[in-house]
């Protein structure tokens, strides 16, 4: 039996950009806002604390940041 996920990106993925939208709504007062702000610098600390106690997989990993930067800047060029 090959390895099973037990979390889910897209839905990782969907609940962060909800809470950028809180952060960010004008509907939200200043303090509503600023909570949101703080759990999404919550997420980012915990993300690149985990990053860099995560093993390096030399290459293999470069190639695969590389080609997510590319990505990136062609999908800011094309709007």
């Amino acid at each position: 039996m090959g390895f099973k996920k037990g979390w889910d990106i897209p839905e990782i993925i969907s609940q962060i950009h909800s809470l950028a939208r809180e952060c960010s709504s004008p509907h939200n007062d200043g303090f509503t806002a600023f909570e949101c702000k703080k759990d999404l610098y919550q997420i980012q600390s915990i993300i690149n604390d985990t990053l860099k106690r995560a093993p390096s997989f030399g290459n293999d990993e470069e190639e695969w940041l590389t080609k997510q930067e590319q990505q990136r800047i062609l999908k800011i060029l094309k709007s």
